[in-house]
């Protein structure tokens, strides 16, 4: 019988056999092998960039108010050039004036010029000077995205546009006399009185879902100084961490407007500042007492999307564990009118978002807060900026008008507030620690050593006070 059986499984003859069919079995791969497999198979890099991304991203970011402003300055600029054409018939501005170069430097002073002068507002009032300002720099925004080798009229060096720049500096010295511009408007601070006014009528409280978003939106506005658009509208609940010991939330700043990510702003930190709880000083307006109320009526699905200023329902729910808001962010358009209509619950106008940034700066610029603190919670990158946070109060008017009027020598304004920055300080001085000292006394016009020697006479004919003198007396020096 050969030694080639048939093999009782395939039924085929036999064939010799291979290297291969003497081969172990594959074992299985380890968990860390399929790990380290997995590795490889996944693409270290990002995926290939199409060309439509790399033309988005290689373009210039422009802010969106810049792109505004710089839209309303050509706007401005060629509706005054339609108006004049009907005035003057015989002399036109070519249309694309900002938009062929090489750019002809006579054409652009003349016609600049007679713009500065010329232009209006859409009441026929004459622009602040700041204002006109504004318009030639959306004009020459405009012409460096044409070319970037632009000339730069707004330039004083550049005295090729020497007529130009006379006529902005005729122009601002006549609006000066005549006292265009002269009113400056600041974003109104909200005062303490405007503050209790909201929490007494329960425009600002915890009693209601409408109630506790203007409350907290309050708060976020002054204690954080957020900026009134952007920052409130995209604020994300995972930028605010709470912490314990002590009770706080510590907000990030994920990006601004003078820290938006810029190869120039990588060594700038975004701001990052932390509310302390002060329960025990005011109780339910506490700001972290407020955000944990907030928080704990949110939505569970709304936390995963990282929502936080929510829709809040109309009423409190009966159930006191269900939800106060949708699943839906407050509108923009209704975010930007959050601090005019809660004040308008009280009969209160004038105010807006960014009050509640300017009233935060300024109530630490009254209590003598340093600069470096305000501008780590502002998130002012200069000081000259910061500064401008740095408003009169009503009670600072008072002490001025009653100085110039009681005309004191007396009293100062420094001393007034000096005053009340340490009235909670008092010092009651111990001769006990004086023991083992010497004390030099000037009284007079001569110097008197107490020195303890024998012989040394007492302190009875220096006139002091009978209680020192007897605590003076009782010194083992």
């Amino acid at each position: 019988m050969s030694e080639w059986t048939e093999s009782e499984d395939s039924g085929k003859e036999n064939q010799p056999h291979s290297d291969d069919d003497f081969k172990q079995p594959a074992k299985k791969k380890t968990r860390i092998q399929k790990q380290q497999t997995k590795k490889q198979d996944k693409s270290r890099f990002a995926e290939s960039v199409s060309s439509s991304k790399l033309a988005t991203m290689t373009k210039a970011v422009v802010p969106k108010n810049t792109q505004k402003n710089t839209g309303w300055a050509l706007r401005n600029f060629s509706e005054w050039r339609k108006e004049r054409e009907k005035r003057c018939i015989g002399e036109k501005c070519r249309p694309g004036l900002f938009d062929s170069p090489p750019w002809d430097v006579a054409e652009l002073n003349h016609w600049l010029c007679l713009y500065v002068l010329e232009t209006r507002r859409t009441d026929g009032k004459k622009y602040p000077i700041t204002t006109v300002y504004q318009l030639l720099s959306g004009i020459l925004r405009y012409m460096r995205t044409v070319d970037p080798e632009c000339p730069n009229f707004l330039d004083r060096d550049n005295h090729k546009f020497k007529e130009l720049h006379a006529a902005i500096d005729n122009l601002g010295r006549q609006l000066r006399t005549e006292g265009v511009g002269a009113e400056v408007k600041h974003a109104s601070i909200v005062s303490r009185e405007e503050e209790d006014a909201l929490w007494a009528a329960d425009v600002l409280g915890t009693n209601n879902p409408i109630a506790l978003l203007r409350a907290v939106f309050f708060l976020n506005g002054k204690n954080f100084c957020l900026r009134g658009g952007s920052e409130h509208r995209n604020l994300k609940l995972s930028q605010l961490q709470r912490l314990s010991n002590p009770d706080r939330y510590l907000y990030t700043e994920n990006g601004s407007k003078n820290h938006s990510g810029r190869l120039c702003e990588r060594n700038v930190e975004n701001k990052c500042v932390p509310i302390i709880s002060t329960y025990d000083q005011v109780g339910e307006r506490c700001h972290v007492f407020l955000l944990d109320l907030y928080i704990s009526k949110m939505p569970q699905k709304a936390k995963e999307m990282d929502y936080f200023y929510l829709r809040p329902l109309d009423s409190k729910p009966q159930d006191s564990s269900a939800p106060w808001y949708y699943v839906s962010p407050v509108g923009e358009h209704k975010l930007g009118r959050m601090v005019k209509e809660t004040f308008s619950e009280i009969g209160i106008t004038g105010k807006t978002n960014h009050s509640l940034r300017a009233t935060g700066a300024s109530a630490l610029f009254e209590a003598n807060v340093p600069e470096k603190i305000i501008q780590e919670r502002t998130g002012h990158r200069s000081v000259k900026a910061l500064r401008m946070y740095e408003r009169t109060t009503e009670h600072q008017h008072h002490q001025v008008s009653h100085i110039l009027s009681s005309r004191n020598p007396q009293q100062s304004f420094h001393w007034q507030n000096q005053q009340q920055a340490t009235s909670n300080f008092s010092m009651t001085p111990s001769f006990g620690m004086l023991q083992n000292c010497t004390i030099n006394i000037n009284y007079g016009p001569s110097t008197v050593n107490t020195q303890h020697q024998a012989g040394v006479p007492t302190f009875d004919n220096l006139g002091f006070p009978e209680e020192v003198e007897k605590e003076l007396a009782h010194i083992d020096m």
